[in-house]
């Protein structure tokens, strides 16, 4: 059994659907970029490098639900499976800090629905949906501006501005305590539920975090929009030419579950973006897609799947967690390397066992099932 898990991992193959410069600047001015197919390519295509950050096993994670990186390279981790913790991690992977702890008092939290790093400040949303903040030594910061955060799907804090997203079709922006709603009445969003909140509603907020630009993405749409001083404009256009969803497939929370919708591309989901980097993801007859863009090369990078080519670490790149200047940052479960891990030792192959070393030395020693989860970072060329 070992051994067959061995082998699926090390003769997976690249899926990919589409390499290509692709960009292009309409006359509004905004970035659009054409999904087309092409042929697989390795890793070492885009990357320079990949590296292993090792969390420490000082506070325990089961997962990483959500990863924020901030411009020290510092990472903010929740993770909803073991007790909704929250932890700050230095770039090496030390436990700079737990913040707070669960509780009912003052800056304690139940559970940590959504995160961000603003001016050397941690913001939460966690019990009754109230916005609290936390010093970047997990110290709890009393006396915050109330905020209502009733029915939003996440939040971003940019200086004196929290902005939020509610639903799939608008966003709102308090801005020293003034509330803005910005809403988008081009794709009208039903739901059998209610007229709010769609069930399977994507719309997100991402934030670059190189320069603080704040950015949109909406439920079931194709474009990406940028989020300035309490209004919106449109920032990033994905051409899907004969596979957009055609206009008359309805648009609501069933979209996800239509067996006709599922064979065309139309939602741009876990949008993430720095100054060098733009990612995405879409879905394409029922299989998940990521688009890595190099806003430098002016490339791009359409796939299923990656093997890593350049050190033999086995990875199955799921999706991106955070982008951060040329960085990637992937999520790593230590116990699917364990067990890779054993099942190459049990292997006569000389090839194998030198594919073995090379794997040890670059995770820097020994894995355990039990460890916390790895970071790997993809530096793009």
């Amino acid at each position: 059994m070992k051994k067959t898990c061995f082998g699926i991992i090390f003769a997976t193959a690249i899926t990919l659907f589409g390499c290509g410069t692709g960009e292009e600047k309409n006359d509004a001015g905004y970035l659009t970029l054409s999904v087309q197919p092409n042929e697989a390519i390795k890793l070492s295509d885009f990357a320079e490098k990949i590296e292993f950050i090792k969390l420490a096993n000082d506070s325990l994670l089961k997962g990483i639900e959500q990863l924020v990186i901030d411009k020290n390279g510092n990472m903010l981790i929740r993770d909803d499976k073991r007790c909704s913790s929250l932890q700050l991690y230095a770039p090496n992977g030390k436990l700079i800090c737990q913040v707070v702890k669960k509780g009912r008092g003052p800056g304690e939290y139940l559970r940590i629905h959504d995160i961000d790093i603003d001016n050397n400040k941690i913001f939460a949303e966690g019990n009754d949906i109230m916005l609290m903040s936390y010093d970047m030594k997990g110290n709890y910061i009393p006396n915050m501006p109330e905020i209502d955060m009733t029915g939003y799907t996440n939040f971003i804090i940019k200086g004196d501005t929290a902005i939020k997203c509610y639903g799939g079709s608008y966003i709102s922006f308090d801005i020293n305590g003034q509330s803005y709603r910005k809403s988008i009445r081009k794709i009208k969003i039903k739901s059998v539920l209610n007229d709010f909140a769609p069930m399977h509603a994507k719309s997100h907020l991402a934030k670059n975090m190189d320069d603080g630009t704040v950015y949109w993405e909406r439920y079931y749409n194709d474009t990406i929009f940028e989020a300035v001083g309490g209004d919106i404009k449109p920032f990033l256009y994905v051409d899907f030419g004969d596979w957009k969803l055609p206009e008359d497939i309805p648009i609501d929370d069933l979209t996800f579950y239509n067996e006709e919708a599922r064979k065309y591309c139309a939602d741009i989901s876990n949008f993430k973006i720095s100054n060098n980097i733009i990612s995405f993801l879409f879905a394409h007859k029922g299989k998940g897609y990521t688009c890595i863009y190099n806003r430098d090369t002016k490339k791009q990078y359409v796939y299923s799947s990656l093997i890593n080519d350049i050190n033999y670490v086995p990875i199955l790149f799921p999706l991106v967690q955070a982008v951060h200047g040329k960085k990637i940052y992937f999520y790593i479960a230590p116990d699917m390397v364990a067990q890779f891990i054993e099942a190459a030792k049990e292997s006569t192959e000389k090839e194998h066992q030198e594919m073995l070393k090379i794997i040890i030395e670059s995770l820097g020693g020994e894995v355990d099932e039990m460890d916390n989860p790895y970071i790997a970072v993809v530096t793009c060329k």
